[in-house]
Order: C-alpha cells, then structure tokens, then sequence
C-alpha cells in the first residue's frame, strides 16, 4: 500500500517499521495516531548493551563520562 493509498482509507490500521517516514509525512497521509511499540526500548537496550560491553573491556567508567564533559 502507497501512502496515497493510505489517505483513502476509512478503517484504522496499524502500520509497523515505517522507518522512512518522518511523522509529518504520515500525518500528511491520515494517520492520527503514532506507536513506537518496542522500537525505541530495543534501539536503548542495544546502546547499555554495547556500553557495558566497553566498560568490561577497558576495565573502567570512563565511557559513561565522555558524552558528560560535552555538556
């Protein structure tokens, strides 16, 4: 289904992994509602993930406190 296809629809539906549209577009194409489900929390998970990874390997904190000093 296009998003054109999409402006013409009158049931809900439920759209996942759109990655590509911004939330402007998809308004533009009708939606009203936006769920992010499990995308964000995934995407989060995999960040704490590779920083224990990093603070395992080099044996130190330092990693936690770089992004810090660019405050």
């Amino acid at each position: 289904m296009t998003f054109a296809e999409l402006h013409h629809q009158h049931t809900p539906l439920v759209i996942a992994n759109v990655w590509d549209a911004t939330f402007g577009r998809l308004k533009q194409a009708g939606v009203s509602r936006i769920s992010m489900g499990n995308v964000v929390h995934s995407a989060i998970q995999l960040q704490l993930k590779n920083l224990l990874e990093r603070i395992q390997a080099q044996q130190s904190f330092a990693e936690v406190f770089i992004d810090e000093s660019a405050r």
